[in-house]
């Protein structure tokens, strides 16, 4: 979708989108009712890294408030078509009635040196998932 990619996830503004088909929204969505694999995204680093953890937003669908991010998966890789190894599994509050949602640190149990992080959505709150902020902790920059 052009209007709501996961290219969007790297503003801190809260939720924004002018319902202009033109201008994307600064967050990022899953389609309607749908978890898994192919509800999510793929984060190329650029470059070897060795990742700790991220930082993320979740959020609400702007001013209807109908979607937020319940359970997720983090994946790495030092390539973009795998294999997959999992970094971490975890839940979020329901962030629909949250103004603003909370910017929360989320470490993973081990480091890993990856070149890519895959995020998957395996459960939500409302319509579907979301999330409005997503960011990749390296050592050094917690």
């Amino acid at each position: 979708c052009s209007i709501f990619p996961a290219s969007n996830i790297f503003s801190k503004d809260i939720d924004r989108w002018s319902k202009d088909l033109k201008d994307p929204a600064n967050y990022w969505l899953t389609e309607n009712g749908k978890v898994g694999e192919e509800q999510g995204f793929i984060m190329s680093l650029e470059c070897q890294k060795t990742v700790v953890g991220v930082n993320l937003r979740n959020t609400q669908n702007a001013r209807h408030r109908d979607r937020s991010t319940k359970k997720f998966r983090i994946l790495g890789s030092a390539d973009k078509n795998g294999p997959w190894q999992e970094l971490l599994l975890a839940n979020l509050e329901d962030s629909r009635r949250q103004d603003p949602p909370p910017f929360q640190q989320l470490m993973f149990p081990n480091s890993a040196a990856v070149s890519f992080l895959k995020f998957e959505l395996l459960e939500y709150y409302g319509r579907g998932g979301r999330l409005q902020f997503f960011e990749v902790i390296v050592p050094g920059n917690v």
